[in-house]
C-alpha cells in the first residue's frame, strides 16, 4: 500500500489490492469445509456471504476509479475553450 497522496494511479492502485485481497480470502473461505455444528456453519456461510459483496464491490469500485482516471485525463487533456 502506498502511503497517502493525491494520485490517481496510487488510488487506484490501492483499490486493486483490496480487490485481489478480498477475493483471494473469498476463494479460500468458499473452500472451507462445513462442520457438522450447524451454528458454525452459518457462520462460515454468513462470512463468505460477505466476502463476496465485499469481492464485487472492491471490483466495481476499480472499475469505476479507472473512468475516473480516465475521464480526468481526457478533460486534462482537451482545450479548456472545449471543454465548456
Amino acid at each position: 500500500m502506498s502511503a497517502p497522496s493525491d494520485s490517481l494511479d496510487d488510488l487506484q492502485s490501492d483499490i486493486g489490492h483490496v480487490a485481489v485481497l478480498i477475493a483471494t480470502i473469498q476463494d479460500l473461505a468458499i473452500n472451507v469445509a462445513m462442520p457438522d455444528n450447524e451454528a458454525v456453519a452459518k457462520g462460515i456461510q454468513q462470512v463468505q456471504s460477505l466476502l463476496w459483496i465485499a469481492r464485487d464491490l472492491s471490483e466495481n469500485l476499480n472499475v469505476a476509479a479507472e473512468a475516473c482516471h480516465q475521464k480526468v485525463m481526457r478533460d486534462f487533456r482537451t482545450p479548456r475553450s472545449v471543454r465548456s
